[in-house]
């Protein structure tokens, strides 16, 4: 006679959310390439198209300038996708070893408590001690240095082209977008800010072109980086890592617990 112990119910539902959590994150180191050259693609013709809507002022240009982001555009809109060279330097590269190896353990460890092997419920400890040498790792590693990029910082725009009575805006969304359009102007358009509504919108128009315009030469020289890096964080955040944390503690408490043999099945 053999009998063998099964998962309750509330351990088997919290085994399936546990694998949910992992199959979540495999999900998304598997879609990441994908998107981020989706949204690489469309941000550099986006910005690129910014510069063609304004005829005028692109007719304007020198003919080898305009010339070469024309081929520009072009060479991004038929350059081909390698999807699994990408994939394959975002798991050797940019993937920490210790989440690809919480990755395995926890789709290991969640299939051998559902097929009740010896020891599985003992190794589940490791997942939370993985998720604590993570968050120990990323407190002594470096932030990335930002991109250098075009954009001044907020407190540069507000400290140096707010209006004399921006005081009177409560609101800093409406102080921040007003003082970004005199910096557009007098940055860029090169122009004093004019009190005329019709010709202030002219010089903002001028002043976005030429802004736009450097970007689109800043990116052709490879000197501007249109990806999710850009503007999504590239390293989670601590309240996502102690929820993971407090997760796995969870989990590994819980079914490493003692469960009475239940369901017995006798085979002859």
């Amino acid at each position: 006679m053999m009998i063998h112990a099964t998962l309750s119910r509330r351990t088997k539902l919290v085994v399936i959310i546990h694998l949910c959590f992992a199959f979540t994150y495999l999900s998304y180191l598997l879609l990441k390439p994908l998107l981020d050259d989706i949204f690489a693609t469309k941000g550099k013709l986006d910005l690129i198209e910014s510069v063609f809507q304004e005829k005028d002022l692109f007719s304007a240009l020198p003919e080898s300038s305009s010339q070469e982001i024309i081929q520009a555009a072009r060479k991004i809109e038929t350059q081909k996708r390698h999807y699994l060279s990408s994939l394959t330097h975002l798991l050797s590269k940019e993937c920490s070893t210790i989440c690809l190896g919480w990755l395995f353990f926890s789709v290991a460890i969640s299939l051998a408590l559902i097929f009740c092997l010896n020891g599985a419920k003992e190794s589940a400890y490791l997942l939370p001690l993985l998720i604590l040498i993570y968050g120990i790792t990323l407190s002594f590693t470096e932030k990335p240095s930002p991109q250098k990029t075009l954009y001044p910082s907020e407190e540069e725009v507000l400290n140096g082209y707010s209006s004399h009575d921006s005081k009177k805006f409560f609101n800093k969304k409406v102080e921040l977008e007003r003082a970004w359009s005199y910096y557009l102007v007098t940055e860029w358009a090169k122009e004093s800010p004019s009190e005329n509504k019709e010709i202030f919108k002219e010089q903002l128009r001028t002043g976005i072109f030429a802004f736009n315009l450097e970007r689109t030469r800043r990116l052709i020289r490879g000197e501007e980086i249109i990806s999710t890096n850009t503007y999504f964080r590239n390293r989670p955040s601590f309240f996502l890592w102690l929820f993971y944390l407090i997760w796995n503690s969870f989990f590994a408490t819980y079914v490493s617990r003692k469960e009475r043999i239940r369901d017995a099945q006798a085979t002859l």
